[in-house]
């Protein structure tokens, strides 16, 4: 029995004074403001606090699987007040023990926010005539002037994030730059950029960004996309060569896509992303196609009419009269290398280029060859006689 009381007075004092000693981090952070499914103005979230977490990470976005959060910020704060705009928003919160272990996320409330958090409004600068001039017995205490403090990695209620430049439509393979514009980060430090397109209602961002003359996929690690470093005051501009990733299973085709610019600072983390601009991806055009050369309607390129001599007119490109009122169908000339007319070769005027004119006279050349060649027999048997009688005069002397 004293064994046994020995026994549970060890674990009373275990479960009485050491075990509430340490609260996991590990343990999930309870949601405070603003309640789950509510319309509110303020825009800080706030949750309780765990008593060993080392720090907080915050996920803000318009989407509610959170897959792609536009902000995603860590601080040591049970609250943040991230810049919105007037939208439906979900978010969530884990914590970091001081172990480095992170625990589970918080059950993922959204909230509407109904009005931006409005300009600080200047106060009225009074007239010179309305300014009291104080005595040299007068003395005012002048407000102390904070330190100026450098903003947080990731939190954007001071951060400028801008994309501008960004066109309406582009072809599937067509590049683009847009123009990048960061201001009030932390001075002289380094942070990567990349594109994203996204299908509304998907979750799987594509696109290729430009490096040092390569091509970037957007799923490759955020230390091989675009690299800058903010000026001494934490700001930087600059141009980001992007094109759609036609290979990605992201792009499903035609349609309208929404486009944005990721951040990372240089450890990978705080990732944010600009504001969501709409591009509608077609295909490229199909080249336009050559219009086919124009034709005469009593001319063919592709065959030559043979000259013919036709009632007293040869016509081969002009007329020619003559005494005969046969028809003679000379030769096709350009159906062969060469053509033989009245013994006289003639070149192929198709492997040739001669003038019309020259032309013409060849032909007429050869017609009237031809019209001898074909009287020869006629004339024979005419003249014989003539011709006998002759040689037999020239015999007999």
């Amino acid at each position: 029995m004293g064994t046994n009381f020995f026994s549970i007075l060890i674990a009373s004092f275990i479960f009485s004074f050491i075990a509430p000693l340490h609260v996991l981090a590990t343990d999930t952070p309870t949601q405070s403001s603003p309640a789950n499914n509510t319309s509110v103005t303020n825009n800080t979230l706030s949750w309780q606090s765990l008593s060993s977490a080392t720090s907080y990470r915050v996920q803000v976005d318009d989407q509610a699987d959170l897959a792609s959060p536009s902000k995603d910020y860590n601080t040591t704060n049970t609250s943040y007040s991230p810049t919105l705009e007037n939208n439906t928003w979900y978010w969530r919160v884990k914590a970091k023990d001081d172990t480095g272990t992170w625990g589970d996320w918080s059950d993922i409330w959204y909230f509407t926010l109904t009005t931006a958090t409005p300009s600080p409004t200047p106060s009225a600068t009074p007239t010179p005539s309305s300014t009291p001039t104080p005595s040299p017995s007068q003395s005012s205490t002048p407000s102390p002037t904070p330190s100026p403090t450098n903003p947080p990695v990731g939190d954007a209620t001071t951060e400028k994030f801008l994309i501008s430049n960004i066109p309406s439509t582009i072809h599937h393979d067509q590049t683009f730059t847009a123009t990048v514009q960061l201001q009030n980060l932390l001075p002289n430090s380094k942070y990567y950029l990349k594109g994203a397109f996204v299908k509304d209602g998907s979750t799987n961002y594509f696109g290729l960004t430009q490096v040092k003359g390569n091509w970037v996929i957007n799923g490759a690690n955020y230390s091989t996309q675009y690299d800058l470093n903010t000026d001494s005051s934490g700001n930087w501009s600059g141009n980001l060569r992007v094109q759609p990733d036609a290979t990605d299973t992201g792009f499903t085709g035609i349609g309208t896509y929404s486009f944005k610019v990721a951040r990372y600072n240089s450890s990978g983390s705080g990732l944010t992303w600009s504001a969501i601009t709409n591009v509608t991806i077609d295909t490229a055009p199909s080249p336009a196609a050559s219009p086919s050369p124009s034709t005469s309607s009593n001319a063919n390129p592709d065959s030559t009419l043979a000259p013919t001599l036709t009632n007293s007119r040869l016509s081969v490109g002009g007329t020619v009269p003559t005494s005969s009122d046969s028809t003679i169908q000379l030769p096709n000339l350009e159906s062969s290398q060469t053509a033989t007319v009245a013994g006289i070769q003639l070149a192929n005027p198709a492997n040739k280029s001669t003038s019309p004119i020259v032309d013409s006279y060849w032909y007429i050349i050869g017609g009237v060859g031809l019209l001898l060649l074909g009287a020869s027999p006629t004339l024979y048997i005419h003249l014989k006689p003539r011709i006998t009688d002759a040689i037999h005069h020239f015999q007999s002397r």
